[in-house]
């Protein structure tokens, strides 16, 4: 069951985010994720979901990154925030544990999302992530966590 753990304010104080705990395999999991559907967006204009995948060696930190990595995933997500907004996407959630590192996106287009992320991810180093998509026209996988998390032990 997921553990509400504190409200995690992002750039805007009016898109609340928080923050939950789980166990899995024996490993916290942290999810990041906003509280609410992103403020005045028409959902159905965002129908692909991608996850962006960074799997990595957690064995010596309880399946948590290690400080180098995990400042590379902070470089990743500082590099993609600015396509977040009415012509791309939203990014909804961040779960960090069990040996890897997930971020979920809602998206109009995967290859129009997929081209600005190229563009904004040029001359970085690479990234060791995979991207996949899927159709998710409802959003029932960030509804079904919401709903998840609303039923969440305080």
């Amino acid at each position: 069951m997921l553990k509400w753990l504190r409200r995690s304010p992002r750039r805007d104080p009016d898109e609340p985010w928080l923050i939950a705990s789980t166990d899995e395999e024996g490993h916290r999991v942290l999810y990041r994720m906003r509280q609410t559907l992103p403020e005045g967006i028409d959902t159905a204009r965002y129908p692909h979901l991608i996850n962006i995948y960074w799997r990595f060696d957690g064995a010596t930190n309880d399946g948590m990154p290690a400080i180098a990595v995990y400042d590379r995933m902070a470089e990743l997500e500082r590099a993609l925030e600015p396509l977040e907004g009415p012509e791309t996407g939203f990014l909804v959630l961040s779960i960090t544990g069990n040996n890897r590192k997930e971020w979920a996106w809602y998206v109009t287009e995967p290859s129009a999302y997929m081209e600005r992320a190229n563009a904004a991810l040029a001359g970085v180093e690479p990234f060791p992530v995979e991207f996949e998509a899927a159709l998710d026209a409802a959003w029932s996988s960030f509804r079904d966590l919401l709903a998840t998390v609303g039923k969440r032990e305080s």
